[in-house]
């Protein structure tokens, strides 16, 4: 056969202008690969199929080794997770020379980036779940701040809000602004058991800008008030606060 085999050097030196290189496709697939989009990259991906379909052989396979190529340069910077899929790239270019179709070559390939899907997939959720961890650790740090927010904790771990708010909720099925206000409570609550600090005391101590506001929360989660709780968990106890409960 005269056809050259295909190589790397071959397909970063090969002008484009030979063929009609589905640039645009090739960065939506990408863009979705890089984003855990499963879906989305195997629509992209069919879609780059379909606009080098009616080439010739060798012009297939150079636009496969263009996108294989742009897959790789995409990851130089990828996680250890990735690197047992990226380093299987060269034999993936071996036998795309020895495939004879557009088809064959369409197995292999879809085969190689499924795979790479899933480890982009699971390395996200191992990044995401360190993010979380970082995040929670920060509020354990912060929570008793009563300006303390969402803006905070993105800033600490240098992200958006908006962003950062989206992934938390993702892993923990609850917002962050909930999240806090449980951790807040929780911490009301060992203070009301653990502690002889007053309800005011304690609704400082873990970040709320005033008593009438904590008694407020305080109720509307945990189905009784402040003092209530301490008395439920401290037997036979009778402790008026400021006055705030005394008619109960």
């Amino acid at each position: 056969s005269n056809t050259k085999l295909l190589t790397a050097d071959i397909t970063k030196e090969y002008s484009t202008a030979k063929l009609n290189y589905p640039h645009s496709t090739e960065k939506k697939l990408l863009s979705q690969l890089h984003a855990g989009n499963h879906e989305e990259t195997v629509k992209a991906y069919e879609s780059f199929v379909n606009q080098v379909r009616f080439c010739s052989l060798e012009d297939v396979r150079l636009s496969f080794g263009l996108l294989l190529d742009a897959i790789l340069q995409s990851f130089d910077e990828g996680t250890a997770e990735l690197s047992d899929v990226l380093d299987r790239a060269d034999k993936f270019r071996y036998w795309m020379n020895e495939a004879e179709t557009l088809e064959d070559i369409n197995h292999l390939f879809l085969g190689w980036i499924w795979e790479l899907i899933s480890k982009v997939q699971e390395s996200s959720l191992n990044k995401y779940k360190l993010l979380v961890e970082q995040v929670k650790a920060y509020v354990s740090e912060n929570y008793g701040k009563i300006t303390f927010c969402m803006n905070d904790v993105a800033q600490h771990v240098g992200m958006s809000a908006a962003y950062l708010g989206r992934i938390f909720r993702q892993m923990n099925d609850m917002t962050f602004s909930d999240y806090l206000t449980k951790y807040r409570l929780d911490s009301a609550c060992d203070l009301l058991i653990n502690t002889d600090k007053t309800i005011t005391e304690i609704s400082g101590l873990v970040g709320f800008t005033n008593c009438s506001y904590f008694y407020i929360v305080f109720k509307k989660h945990m189905n009784c008030t402040p003092n209530q709780y301490r008395q439920q968990n401290k037997p036979g106890e009778q402790i008026w606060d400021d006055g705030m409960e005394a008619e109960e």
